[in-house]
């Protein structure tokens, strides 16, 4: 059986200046074990307001307008996804590929999956589709063929700019998102 010791170090002042940033290090009598590091935040006024992430501590109301983009982007995606899938599944049923082998190798050309013949198998035998190994947007031109095939070409372009605007709305929200360094 072994045992541990938790150190507790003051690394700074919390940000009110009423208490303090700790880094606690939890060590075991064990050779092999490694250390578990964290932090806290020791004060009743700062702890609502921030949160630690990866060194840094991160103001939560900074964060408000990031995660609203986040989740428009979220719900812009959906119905882009929704149509990219419905087209890559009617180009896989039309294919008609003898094997799974010939299915996996027209999506592997295509450029829309990224698995090995081991990982597809294992996919395909968990019950999954195949259109849940594709990623039709990789292979855009392709997509925007299959797109101007059953007349959703605007549908796809429009959808399309609508997740962009959205994905860059979400970056831009997240450069405003306030961080300090905890040492």
């Amino acid at each position: 059986m072994s045992t541990s010791e938790t150190v507790t170090f003051t690394v700074r002042p919390c940000f009110c200046g009423a208490r303090t940033i700790a880094k606690h290090v939890t060590t075991q009598d064990n050779p092999l074990s490694s250390a578990d590091i964290y932090f806290t935040i020791e004060c009743k006024v700062c702890a609502p307001e921030w949160r630690l992430e990866h060194g840094h501590m991160v103001l939560r109301s900074s964060e408000t307008e990031y995660l609203d983009a986040r989740k428009n982007e979220e719900s812009t995606y959906k119905p882009l996804y929704s149509l990219v899938d419905s087209l890559v599944e009617g180009y896989l049923s039309r294919f008609g590929a003898k094997s799974k082998k010939a299915e996996l190798a027209e999506m592997t050309r295509l450029g829309i999956t990224s698995l090995s013949y081991a990982q597809y198998l294992k996919h395909r035998s968990e019950g999954k589709l195949p259109t849940q190994a594709c990623y039709g947007l990789r292979n855009r031109p392709w997509l925007s063929e299959l797109a101007t095939a059953e007349s959703l070409d605007n549908k796809l372009e429009k959808l399309l700019s609508a997740y962009k605007a959205a994905q860059q709305a979400t970056k831009n929200a997240a450069k405003k998102i306030v961080r300090k360094k905890i040492a």
